[in-house]
């Protein structure tokens, strides 16, 4: 069972600006994250996707 925050990522061109908001959002609780992105072009997507899953993994965080 999962408990805890649990949060959806918003539309974000700027990848670092996605890291850092996802960051903030961990260091608030968070413990679930789910990637969401349709206004990205897939490259840009594939890249946020691997970075957001190396910040979760580090924190120890589910990424979805």
């Amino acid at each position: 069972m999962i408990s805890g925050l649990y949060g959806v990522t918003p539309d974000c061109d700027d990848t670092a600006r996605l890291v850092q908001q996802v960051t903030a959002a961990l260091a608030g609780g968070t413990r679930v994250i789910q990637y969401r992105c349709k206004a990205a072009d897939r490259r840009q997507q594939l890249e946020q996707a691997d970075a957001l899953a190396r910040l979760c993994r580090a924190h120890r965080v589910l990424f979805i």
